[in-house]
């Protein structure tokens, strides 16, 4: 599913909240009083049928209160300056939101008001142990396949395959179960919400130039990646059990043909095994890029700001250290480059 976001301005969004705040049905309102937040500023991200709204608002003793517009059931995140979610619920136009947190949890302790918000922490509250580990184990996934498999219907299934599933070695059945939720579970506004928090942690993380990272490589010794010098470096993030490896292999063969020195390639194995790490390597013929391995997958301290939520994962990075492709199309990312090179080609120098 491809969907694309509209962006409009905080000051319309704001104004549309408030014209349509003034029937109780026809706004949400959330108070979150999260201990250690104190006086801060604070990021609302969540979209809505004028697009994704991304909106500041100020703590005030740990307590921030908010009301937004939202027509079906989205995802409210509160972001901090850093880009690191605060803490996240469910709200649907008619909820009257009071939750508790800590700063850091991206859980509410405790949760008033919100039929569907309270029925997903309801169950990371009974999964908590499993919650925390599941983005390394994926230990979760059987009791969340459970609950969508017996709650085709329920928002909640969505919610907890969309933010609580690890799909990282498990791509088809994430998909297959997403197939089985009915379309009126998977309010639309809510995917919106997901990719836009994506994109909010990725341009933080940018910020602090998250694309140096250090990891061991194929000789065993830990080594530093940064931005290339001059035009691209293409991160391809991947695990053995991907059913594409070989096309995705292909691929970067072909892109690597065409620009030559222009194109880094490193790769990023995030299988806890690397029995076969070197061989498959070796019988892709792929030994001149670059080798590393995540020892604690996508939770390596490393590259856990990446965010990866599957295999494979490209993504493009220029010598400005921008990041303009993420995703898990080579053929995307190659246009990217033409697209690029095309625009260059129409600038004159003024002598």
């Amino acid at each position: 599913m491809h969907i694309k976001l509209t962006h409009i301005t905080s000051a319309l969004a704001i104004a549309a909240a408030s014209l349509l705040g003034a029937c109780k049905n026809d706004s949400f309102s959330i108070e979150a009083k999260i201990e250690g937040l104190g006086d801060r500023e604070v990021t609302i991200v969540y979209a809505n049928s004028y697009g994704v709204q991304s909106q500041s608002v100020t703590s005030h003793n740990d307590v921030i209160k908010y009301e937004g517009y939202a027509p079906q059931t989205t995802v409210v995140n509160l972001v901090m300056p850093d880009g690191m979610p605060t803490i996240r619920t469910a709200a649907i136009n008619g909820d009257n939101i009071k939750l508790k947190g800590m700063l850091g949890s991206p859980y509410p302790s405790a949760i008033k008001g919100g039929d569907t918000a309270h029925e997903w922490l309801k169950f990371i509250s009974e999964h908590l142990t499993q919650v925390e580990n599941n983005a390394s184990t994926g230990e979760l996934n059987p009791e969340i396949a459970e609950y969508v498999k017996a709650n085709p219907k329920s928002v909640v299934s969505t919610l907890l395959l969309i933010y609580n599933y690890d799909p990282l070695f498990n791509n088809e059945t994430a998909d297959s179960l997403l197939n089985i939720i009915s379309d009126e579970a998977k309010p639309v506004y809510m995917i919106s919400t997901y990719n836009a928090l994506r994109n909010e942690l990725n341009k933080a993380n940018r910020s602090r130039g998250y694309y140096q990272f250090t990891l061991p490589t194929l000789n065993g010794k830990w080594e530093a990646f940064s931005r290339p010098d001059k035009g691209y470096a293409l991160i391809w993030a991947w695990s053995d059990d991907d059913r594409n490896h070989r096309q995705c292999v292909d691929s970067i063969k072909r892109l690597e043909s065409l620009y030559g020195k222009r194109l880094a390639v490193s790769t990023i194995l995030i299988d806890a095994d690397t029995m076969r790490w070197r061989s498959r390597i070796k019988s892709d013929s792929i030994t001149q890029w670059s080798h590393y391995w995540a020892p604690g997958g996508p939770n390596s301290p490393s590259i856990k700001s990446f965010g990866l939520m599957r295999t494979p994962t490209v993504l493009l990075i220029d010598s400005f250290g921008a990041n303009p492709y993420r995703g898990n199309s080579i053929a995307a990312a190659e246009k990217l480059i033409k697209d690029n090179d095309a625009k260059r080609s129409k600038i004159k120098l003024i002598r």
